[in-house]
């Protein structure tokens, strides 16, 4: 399995307009999925908010213009949401690489759990590539950090179990959400660094990503090198926020 954790492949948050027609070649991303990209490979898109029919189709929508436009061949490209669920999320290996959706990550978590995801990527041993609360929620335990008004409030439910792909928290989109107000608090200073008591979380600014191989065709599977952070990253821990790697850069995750 080849696991891509990005914040965004390609554009940036809130503004997704890119000089480039294809996935983003920023810190090696672009080249590194073609090399494992299968050709005429069969795609599928999980939805994160399942019931928002016209979000999935617009992002799926843009995905197939991405792979098009990175040259990244594909016999087919179906959408996971609740109008396809007997045929898409039955039997997840019958597709060579999955794309997790962005978008609200307590929705996104409460729709894996639905279709069992956690279980099956346990067998899936093809590419799967996390956009934003996709790759939030891939965490093995998943922080969802407050997005709208009311979810600073402590009955908000901040962490949750994901698909364990990896073991560490990831925060996308820290050059747009650093400055961000949440019920009238600072999103990072006032509620997310106080989360990070005791916590580690790693998180990444738009064109940047993580990566992992892990061998699934033994009786166990075999983590095949690094867990490795491409690009500007920080580690928030403990209520203080280090730098980790400029751009260009590698961090070397140990799970």
């Amino acid at each position: 399995m080849y696991i891509f954790l990005t914040s965004l492949p390609y554009g940036a948050y809130r503004s997704y307009s890119t000089d480039y027609k294809g996935m983003n070649p920023e810190n090696g991303f672009e080249e590194a999925i073609k090399k494992v990209w299968k050709p005429g490979s069969r795609v599928l898109f999980i939805a994160s908010e399942p019931d928002n029919y016209e979000m999935v189709d617009l992002l799926s929508g843009e995905l197939k213009k991405r792979l098009m436009g990175s040259g990244m061949d594909f016999c087919s490209l179906e959408s996971c949401d609740h109008r396809s669920l007997k045929t898409t999320a039955d039997d997840i290996n019958k597709y060579d690489a999955i794309f997790l959706s962005g978008g609200h990550v307590p929705t996104t978590n409460d729709f894996y759990k639905e279709i069992g995801l956690r279980d099956k990527m346990r067998s899936f041993d093809g590419i799967v590539v996390g956009i934003s609360s996709g790759s939030m929620n891939s965490a093995d335990t998943v922080y969802a950090q407050p997005e709208f008004d009311g979810e600073s409030a402590a009955e908000f439910v901040r962490f949750r179990q994901g698909l364990g792909l990896v073991n560490f928290s990831i925060i996308p989109h820290y050059q747009t959400i650093k400055t961000d107000i949440v019920d009238g608090k600072r999103l990072f200073e006032d509620i997310t660094y106080a989360d990070s008591m005791g916590r580690r979380f790693y998180v990444f600014v738009d064109g940047t990503y993580a990566s992992k191989v892990v061998d699934k065709k033994g009786e166990k599977p075999v983590q095949i090198g690094d867990t490795v952070i491409h690009g500007e990253a920080y580690l928030l821990e403990n209520g203080v926020i280090t730098k980790l790697c400029d751009n260009g850069g590698e961090y070397v995750v140990k799970e």
